[in-house]
């Protein structure tokens, strides 16, 4: 994983981030156990795991657990798994993400039923408010460069949006590639959501996916994606201004983290 351009930084734990959620996702094939039983099984597995009936059927769509204080959730369906995890209770990935990822063993060994898993990945959105009171701003440019780095704003361009990324006005995006692994930064400027907003929102959406030919081993997933996240560590210092990283720094005393 250490072949991206990215230069590798000390890992530190920052009290004062910008980061709004994190996501980690894993695809496997389709599972062939029987509708019913597997139905059964993923009712058994969220009582033991979660307390929750779940009445769902998986063979069909997602099925959400979501933990009462909003904080976390799960999607679970016949051929992948989604964690969703809060900015707000968020520490180190190995303190917030681990854990939870733990939480999905016996549902890929026991109701699913599979030993590998043919994608993995870990979504970040990092969004940082900016005071405007309102008013439209006309050039983004100066924003931009106030808060990335030269490196990010030289390598992003409009030019590989997808359809679904070309209906968000002024987004922008590069990707990188090592091996297996592909990571996807994304940026865009939104206005204000609703009139009583007084804040512009500059997104940095980072998207990293493992998907090796040979596939992953659902024993090996938490090592692999702890390793990875390191480089998405690395990805965003590498996009980000020294004066954002000056602003993470106030008011904290910024100490070794445990990843």
């Amino acid at each position: 994983m250490n072949q991206f351009p990215f230069t590798s930084e000390k890992y530190r734990q920052y009290q004062n981030t910008f980061l709004q959620n994190v996501t980690v996702g894993f695809d496997f094939p389709v599972s062939q156990v029987e509708k019913s039983e597997l139905n059964a099984l993923f009712n058994d597995y969220t009582q033991s795991f979660f307390g929750v009936v779940n009445e769902g059927d998986i063979t069909t769509g997602m099925c959400t657990i979501t933990r009462k204080d909003m904080l976390q959730s799960f999607d679970f369906s016949n051929r992948s798994a989604v964690i969703h995890l809060s900015g707000k209770n968020y520490t180190t990935f190995s303190d917030t993400a681990i854990p939870a990822i733990f939480k999905l063993r016996n549902f890929f060994n026991k109701v699913v039923r599979t030993a590998n898993l043919t994608k993995t990945g870990i979504r970040k959105l990092n969004v940082f408010n900016i005071k405007t009171d309102g008013k439209p701003i006309a050039d983004a440019t100066p924003v931009l460069k106030a808060l990335f780095s030269e490196d990010l704003m030289a390598s992003l361009s409009t030019d590989n949006l997808d359809q679904e990324e070309q209906t968000i006005p002024g987004l922008q995006k590069c990707l990188y590639k090592s091996g297996d692994a592909l990571i996807t930064i994304r940026t865009a400027l939104l206005p204000p959501s609703q009139p009583s907003d007084t804040f512009h929102h500059l997104l940095l959406d980072t998207l990293g996916e493992v998907t090796p030919a040979e596939g992953i081993k659902v024993d090996e997933v938490a090592d692999l994606l702890m390793d990875f996240n390191k480089s998405l560590y690395d990805c965003y210092h590498w996009c980000v201004s020294d004066r954002v990283k000056q602003v993470m720094l106030q008011d904290n005393q910024s100490k070794p983290g445990k990843e």
